[in-house]
C-alpha cells in the first residue's frame, strides 16, 4: 500500500542539504514532534488545527524523539553533543527537566512505561536508565 500525501504544514527553514528524522505524536494534545537536527530543534505541529507551533531549541543534531502520553514526557536524542534530553509536556508547552550523557551518536528511543526505563540506541549499543523519582 503506497502512502498518500493529505496536506503540507511548512516548517521552518533549514540550511542546504538539512533534513528532518524522526517524529512522534501526542495523542492527548494531538501535537505531532518532529526532530529537524539541521536546525538542533524539534519542531511542535498542531495536527488538527494543520499548523507549525514552535520550535523547542538547542538540541544539538536531535534525531530521535519520543512521546510518553501518560507520563506527559517528551525523549529526545541529541546525537550532535552525545546526550538525551527529558521535557515534561504541559499544555502546549515543554519545559526540558534534565539532559544525561547516553555514549557516541544516540538515535532511536524507547521507553517502558511499566519500569520507567528509557533505552536510547546506537549502531554500536543500547543505554538503559531508570527515570528519576522526581518526574
Amino acid at each position: 500500500m503506497a502512502l498518500e500525501e493529505v496536506k503540507r504544514i511548512p516548517l521552518p527553514h533549514h540550511p542546504d542539504g538539512g533534513e528532518f528524522d524522526h517524529a512522534a505524536v501526542d495523542e492527548m494534545s494531538d501535537l505531532l514532534y518532529v526532530a529537524h537536527p539541521s536546525n538542533d530543534a524539534v519542531e511542535v505541529v498542531a495536527l488538527n488545527a494543520e499548523k507549525f507551533l514552535y520550535s523547542i531549541t538547542g538540541l544539538k543534531g536531535v534525531a530521535g524523539v519520543w512521546v510518553s502520553a501518560n507520563r506527559r514526557l517528551l525523549f529526545t536524542s541529541n546525537r550532535g553533543e552525545d546526550t538525551a534530553s527529558i521535557f515534561h509536556l504541559d499544555g502546549k508547552k515543554a519545559t526540558e527537566k534534565f539532559r544525561i550523557p547516553t555514549g557516541a551518536r544516540p538515535n532511536g528511543i524507547a521507553f517502558d512505561e511499566k519500569k520507567e526505563t528509557s533505552s536510547w540506541l546506537q549502531v554500536s549499543a543500547i543505554h538503559r536508565r531508570a527515570m528519576p523519582n522526581h518526574l
